[in-house]
């Protein structure tokens, strides 16, 4: 099917041990409309997606959920090739990929493992553009592959910046303790955001990868850690705001006890503005 227009028909599948083939006959009158850079996608019925998200219902015309089929994707280029690939669907096409995981577009590299998983969102400001693919554990540190969507990748830059999202962000000042709660999907799975950013943080690499950093605030601070020593932590705790002149310039990240030098280490960022 091309544009709705029935221009051929499969005159017969065959498996064999690389898969299933299919022979195929474009009638004469529309042989000049396939190129060499023409795609030929499986014309599902219904494409159904199950996630944290809820169940997504993609469906084919009237007559094309009726008969199914193969749609083909024009080209620009060449001549008819004697083969083609089938995919499985038209971001499959878009991307070339024959396999049933989405392709890698991008690995991030990270020191611990924050509270994401395969599956995982990516969102850049908020907006889904894609999802984690797969975690894989190194001696030191480690990896995160990513998918993003082929329509979303013109937002990847060299200043692309990625942190992880927590469940809720919990804020701690003199107004009191204010929670902002992600939505359920995240909260359950995690969540990775982007944004690109000016600064050390877009150049830093880990293991020849970009760095998958633990919060926002890590993530638009690097360049301003510092680490506070402290003999009484009494009156501190992570999340707590750094104060100059009454304004916020900074946040505690963590509180670590120095057994061997009786003290408390806070390690701490400062925003760059």
């Amino acid at each position: 099917v091309l544009h709705g227009v029935k221009v051929g028909q499969v005159l017969e599948r065959k498996l064999t041990a690389k898969g299933v083939t299919f022979q195929v006959a474009i009638a004469p009158e529309y042989r000049d409309l396939i190129r060499g850079d023409s795609k030929f996608v499986v014309n599902s019925r219904l494409d159904v997606k199950v996630g944290l998200d809820g169940v997504q219902v993609l469906g084919a015309s009237a007559s094309e959920w009726v008969n199914g089929g193969i749609r083909v994707i024009p080209g620009e280029k060449g001549e008819m090739q004697s083969s083609y690939p089938l995919y499985a669907n038209l971001e499959k096409a878009q991307e070339n990929s024959l396999s049933e995981v989405p392709t890698t577009t991008l690995s991030l590299s990270a020191e611990t493992l924050p509270d994401v998983q395969a599956g995982s969102v990516v969102l850049y400001r908020k907006f889904a553009v894609g999802e984690i693919i797969a975690v894989k554990p190194r001696k030191d540190a480690f990896d995160i592959d990513l998918h993003i969507k082929p329509e979303y990748r013109y937002l990847l830059t060299n200043n692309s910046v990625f942190w992880a999202e927590g469940g809720a962000k919990v804020k701690l000042d003199g107004n009191g303790l204010t929670v902002q709660a992600s939505p359920l999907a995240r909260a359950i799975k995690g969540a990775i955001s982007f944004d690109n950013l000016n600064g050390s943080s877009a150049n830093a690499r880990l293991n020849n990868k970009r760095i998958l950093y633990a919060s926002e605030t890590a993530a638009r601070a690097v360049g301003g850690q510092i680490t506070l020593h402290a003999f009484d932590a009494g009156k501190m705790a992570a999340g707590m705001p750094i104060r100059y002149l009454g304004i916020d310039i900074g946040q505690i990240q963590s509180l670590e006890l120095i057994t061997a030098k009786n003290e408390v280490q806070a390690k701490a960022v400062l925003y760059p503005e």
